[in-house]
């Protein structure tokens, strides 16, 4: 009988030790991802512009409301990179992108993107459409950004201006990093487009 229970036990034993080491091997065969931001540029001497903003995402497109980024294979599959992802909600890194841009480029009472500022003279409306890294072939990326600003009166909520930027960018290099560049390029574009426009509208 106690050759028996030694036989079980050491039986139980090794079963745990194999089960244990199996979910460690598991744990790290899984690719680990790396997070990355979208850096606006910073421009001296800053333009004045005498308002305050509330920038805000009115709406994001199905499958991009998330911290994953977004790849499109071949046809119009809606994918996700394993080993990349945004530092927070896409409409969230796209928020904070464009308040640093307005501060790094413009003097102004106020701009965040705080839902709470009610004193705000304008709101930033930003419906984001299409924000992925698209493969066309097995050499080269692209990104891709299609994304609607709407310029608010935030006090009578009636639309002052319309802004449309939709454009792709081919990527030499296929790695993520060269990608991340191109969102910033793209998105430091539409930007400048943006407030070029909006500051017309609002002299």
């Amino acid at each position: 009988m106690r050759i028996e229970r030694v036989i079980n036990r050491l039986w139980i034993w090794s079963f745990l030790l194999i089960s244990i080491v199996s979910c460690v091997s598991l744990t790290s065969n899984e690719p680990k991802s790396k997070h990355y931001r979208l850096v606006a540029p910073v421009n001296e001497p800053r333009t004045s512009w005498n308002h305050s903003f509330v920038v805000a995402t009115l709406a994001a497109q199905s499958g991009l409301d998330t911290e994953k980024m977004a790849l499109i294979n071949g046809h119009q599959e809606v994918t996700y990179f394993l080993d990349a992802m945004w530092i927070n909600r896409l409409p969230i890194v796209v928020e904070e992108f464009l308040v640093n841009f307005i501060e790094n480029h413009y003097k102004t009472q106020t701009v965040t993107n705080a839902k709470f500022l009610r004193s705000a003279d304008y709101r930033i409306l930003i419906e984001v459409r299409d924000f992925q890294v698209e493969y066309p072939d097995t050499d080269s990326s692209r990104v891709h950004l299609n994304m609607v600003f709407l310029l608010l009166d935030a006090q009578t909520e009636t639309l002052v201006d319309r802004l449309q930027f939709n454009k792709t960018l081919s990527i030499q290099r296929k790695d993520i990093s060269s990608n991340v560049r191109g969102f910033e390029s793209l998105l430091t574009e539409a930007s400048a487009d943006l407030m070029k426009r909006f500051c017309r509208k609002t002299l």
